[in-house]
């Protein structure tokens, strides 16, 4: 992908909870069919979209996504499903209300068909949502304008997908910071490794989530390793060979004619 900053490597599809951050269901691009039928009516997006909620659908939840998977026959669907659905949308996508008066900065507009509601902000550029959960009233973002100190105000539905979304981007900071993923031509290896790391990043926010406490990530990794080493570790019991250290002979000195 040459608009990312690593270009190589793994293209993953998570679907991750708003409120803990645990990784729930993770689809790895493979350009097979295999795990993505081809062909579906929602386009590769859409398909992702409705395999990563299988299993939650008819049960009220809402999903939060980026322009990449929304669009108007999405959200029927989902909303077919008793799924209310928030998120960026492009402003090209099919059968999206066109809004042509333009708008100045921190002014927005509306628009709602079929119970879907369009909203376009604008900020430093337009921004265009599309959400089945909210009304478009505008509220106090907690933020001020840097050099006129008055307060900055967002639609319900922007200040709601800031927040929710961000746990996603949360999510692969901490893996970052402790993930256990070696230099390998094999991507199975590498496939194998992020799996770990997942597991570890669900094991300590369940952890947070069950104890209240607020260890770091890190300690919470030393800490599972080294219990893991406890249990199950074994020492070896052949003594580690002698290295002998060898001092380079000096160099002659020049001879003199």
């Amino acid at each position: 992908m040459p608009s990312k900053r690593h270009r190589f490597g793994l293209k993953f599809f998570v679907l991750c909870d708003c409120e803990t951050g645990i990784v729930m269901d993770i689809i790895l691009y493979s350009g097979t069919n295999v795990d993505i039928p081809a062909q579906d009516e929602h386009g590769l997006s859409g398909c992702l979209v409705k395999i990563l909620m299988e299993l939650l659908l008819n049960k009220g939840h809402i999903l939060f996504t980026d322009n990449y998977y929304k669009s108007p026959l999405l959200t029927r669907y989902l909303l077919a499903h008793n799924t209310g659905v928030c998120g960026t949308v492009k402003a090209h996508r099919n059968k999206i209300p066109v809004f042509g008066i333009s708008i100045a900065v921190g002014d927005c507009q509306l628009h709602k068909y079929d119970n879907m509601l369009s909203v376009q902000w604008r900020d430093r550029c337009e921004v265009n949502m599309l959400t089945t959960i909210h009304t478009g009233v505008m509220l106090d973002s907690g933020k001020v304008y840097f050099q006129m100190h008055f307060p900055i105000n967002k639609p319900d539905c922007v200040i709601d997908y800031s927040m929710n979304m961000r746990l996603v981007d949360k999510c692969d900071m901490m893996l970052g910071a402790v993930e256990c993923v070696r230099k390998s031509v094999k991507w199975m290896k590498k496939f194998f490794f992020h799996l770990t790391d997942v597991a570890v990043l669900n094991c300590f926010n369940i952890y947070l989530v069950k104890s209240g406490k607020r260890p770091s990530i890190w300690t919470f990794s030393v800490a599972v390793v080294s219990q893991l080493l406890v249990k199950y570790g074994k020492e070896d019991s052949v003594a580690p060979r002698r290295v002998q250290a060898t001092m380079p002979h000096p160099a002659p000195d020049r001879l003199r004619g």
